[in-house]
């Protein structure tokens, strides 16, 4: 290792390490990150939710606005249907249809359309064995500037031997905000799975003040086949993210998972990650190892039988359009009917 890169991946040891302390400070003894199970709350619990046209997007609430969101699919005999359907606060789903076969497309509806202090978030899928289930959202989710209290979104995923993708839209992320945003999908063995995450820092992508704390865990059965955490505690970030080793000063950035029902499938991602890394501005780097004038960088890998296509760059359009280009290579790979969602174009 060079003695410039070894002092550079000292100096972001060191400020990962200051930015835990921050990030420690600011939640205080009796703050925890820990979220509670819907099924943990007392019979006599009560929400008391403000109506929408209560709150501002600049005044900080009295009171937290928790939503939660519970459904499972089933097949049905004309294709998926919705099954149980459980919810509490501003979170619910479209009406259901099939865009193409026995594919059930839903659109999970926050109308809130964002996250402020204290908010909580929570979605919990289930699909059946043999449902094949779409699901979406008609906006991006965004989370504002928050002075105390954290803003929490938790997504659950579960499929028996069923197909489940996930493709919402982007996270848009403030400065100010205190979110932490976890993503766990576990897919049982016959099933399978397409998803992606895509994350955008608003503001002109500094993120100066707050902490964004993100957890994405993907299993086959419980066992852990992928996870990431990525903390960004401001301002000890900022240096991180500058950094090749980082961000490298981009603000967006994306991961698709894809995940075959069988050993065939497998085979078939691999040769959809070839295709893959043939896409326009897929080189991002030079022979120096720094970023060329299209400040993009795409990277896709099978390992374990879980394809990982993951995109860092400037644009959140081109964030889109590769993934929808993994999501489209895949799905046609798989012998899929390929459609677009309309709610992706209103």
């Amino acid at each position: 290792m060079s003695e410039g890169l070894a002092s550079g991946a000292a100096e972001l040891l060191a400020d990962l390490a200051q930015g835990q302390e921050i990030d420690r400070q600011a939640r205080g003894q009796n703050e925890t990150l820990n979220i509670p199970r819907p099924e943990a709350r007392g019979q006599n619990e009560t929400l008391n939710i403000p109506r929408p046209e209560a709150r501002g997007l600049n005044e900080t609430p009295k009171t937290p606005w928790p939503a939660q969101l519970a459904l499972t699919v089933e097949p049905g005999p004309r294709g998926a249907i919705l099954g149980k359907l459980e919810r509490q606060g501003p979170l619910m789903v479209s009406r259901p249809f099939h865009p193409t076969g026995d594919t059930l497309e839903l659109a999970i509806l926050h109308p809130p359309g964002g996250l402020v202090e204290g908010d909580s978030l929570h979605l919990s899928v289930e699909a059946k064995a043999g449902a094949q289930v779409f699901l979406t959202t008609p906006a991006a989710q965004k989370f504002y500037r928050a002075v105390r209290a954290w803003q929490t979104q938790t997504v659950t995923l579960r499929a028996q031997a069923a197909t489940l993708e996930w493709l919402p839209q982007e996270a848009i992320v403030f400065p100010g905000a205190r979110a932490t945003v976890r993503l766990e999908a576990d897919i049982e063995p016959g099933g399978r799975f397409l998803g992606w995450d895509l994350v955008a820092l608003g503001a002109g992508a500094i993120f100066d003040q707050g902490v964004f704390n993100q957890e994405l865990a993907i299993r086959r059965a419980g066992r852990l086949l992928y996870w990431e955490r990525r903390l960004l505690t401001a301002p000890a970030c900022l240096r991180w993210s500058r950094s090749p080793l980082g961000l490298a000063g981009q603000g967006v950035w994306g991961t698709l998972w894809a995940l075959g029902r069988s050993d065939e499938e497998t085979d078939l991602l691999e040769k959809a990650a070839a295709s893959l890394r043939s896409w326009p501005d897929s080189d991002a780097l030079t022979d120096s190892g720094e970023l060329n004038d299209s400040g993009e960088l795409i990277g896709v890998t099978v390992r374990q039988g879980l394809l990982l296509a993951r995109y860092l760059g400037p644009s959140t359009e081109r964030a889109r359009l590769f993934l929808e280009k993994a999501w489209a290579e895949i799905r046609g790979r798989w012998g899929a009917e390929l459609f677009r969602p309309r709610i992706w174009s209103t």
